[in-house]
């Protein structure tokens, strides 16, 4: 039974090293047209070669992730090993073991020595997502590390040294978590040496229709399909469309485009809800739907402009139609819409809407 679990062990971490090796293969440039990214990039791009700590901060699917993968695989430790592991997605307990590994013995269960996170990624990047859900015990076991270079495994005595450059990330306020005592500042220091701040996809408009066409060429030759074209209708949608899911929502959106076809729909209470997003071969460019029944149009002018105008009019209609769903409940209609409330409140005073 022990040579079986020593077997698995090493057939897990061989499969590691293989996708590992495999993601080195591909390209890790972060797509963007947008110049406050562009000029984000640009300070990446300027670090990438050093150790210096990393915070990377925004909305949940920003591609806080993709960003940290282009820092390490364009940077000076493109050759050593990228290791990701999210803090919110294990207790603490496992945690702890994940990142610091244990020996033999250190817990029930724990038949054989382990290495953790921090040892295989020595050399390399270790991808902290998260960080902000991590409990005040791993963060002062973190700062050790940051500030030693140097760890114990669970159950162990041996002091283990390690060369492994941190990239944290957040979707929390960590200046908010320092006042209420969930997040130590020295850490926060620490980790915040150079901060990178991703705006959401609606901020950004310029790279919706760029991701787009990446993801339909991603998905198309993972299917083995020739690319979709999409009609004018579904683009002009798509750049107008609000994004509360942000790039992670458009990606699946475009996976499901892809891999339906002809056949596919934009989700129900989408702008338009389109009945063809893929364009026949000869069919001309669709126009833009009309409006919501009872809204003005916006007014002729420039195209960002325009586009913005729509989807802040499209957006106003989806809020009051939810809230109005809702019974004027703004946690209900927060959580029905994927956003905070405070970014609701936000909006209905944007929008000037009943409260």
């Amino acid at each position: 039974m022990r040579k079986g679990l020593q077997l698995r062990a090493l057939a897990t971490e061989n499969r590691f090293l293989r996708d590992e090796l495999s993601r080195r293969s591909l390209p890790h440039h972060f797509l963007t047209n947008d110049p406050a990214v562009r000029e984000l990039i640009s300070t990446a791009d300027k670090v990438k070669d050093t150790s210096v700590t990393v915070l990377i901060t925004g909305e949940s699917g920003t591609g806080k992730e993709v960003l940290a993968r282009h820092i390490h695989y364009t940077g000076a430790r493109r050759d050593g090993t990228f290791v990701s592991i999210n803090c919110a997605a294990l207790s603490e307990s496992l945690l702890l073991s994940e990142l610091f590994g244990h020996e033999r013995g250190a817990f029930t269960g724990a038949v054989e020595r382990k290495r953790g996170k921090f040892e295989l990624a020595d050399g390399g990047t270790l991808f902290l997502d998260e960080i902000g859900d991590m409990s005040l015990e791993v963060q002062a076991k973190l700062l050790r590390v940051i500030e030693e270079a140097s760890f114990e495994r669970l159950g162990g005595t041996k002091s283990i040294t390690v060369d492994t450059r941190i990239i944290a990330a957040t979707n929390k306020d960590l200046a908010a978590g320092i006042r209420d005592g969930k997040f130590r500042e020295d850490l926060f220091y620490r980790i915040n040496v150079v901060s990178l701040h991703l705006p959401p996809l609606r901020d950004r408009r310029e790279d919706i229709l760029l991701l787009t066409d990446h993801f339909i060429q991603k998905y198309s030759e993972r299917y083995t399909r020739q690319p979709v074209r999409l009609s004018g209708e579904t683009r002009t949608a798509l750049e107008a469309w609000h994004w509360p899911g942000n790039v992670r929502e458009l990606e699946n959106t475009v996976n499901q485009i892809v891999l339906l076809g002809e056949k596919s729909f934009l989700a129900p209470g989408r702008p338009g809800q389109l009945r063809s997003a893929a364009a026949p071969a000869a069919a001309p460019t669709a126009a833009p739907e009309k409006p919501p029944e009872g809204a003005e149009p916006p007014a002729p002018g420039p195209l960002k402009e325009s586009l913005g105008a729509a989807s802040d009019l499209y957006e106003s209609r989806i809020i009051a139609e939810c809230l109005a769903r809702n019974a004027g409940n703004k946690s209900r209609t927060a959580r029905e819409l994927a956003i905070t409330r405070k970014t609701l409140a936000r909006k209905i005073a944007k929008y000037g809407l009943s409260q």
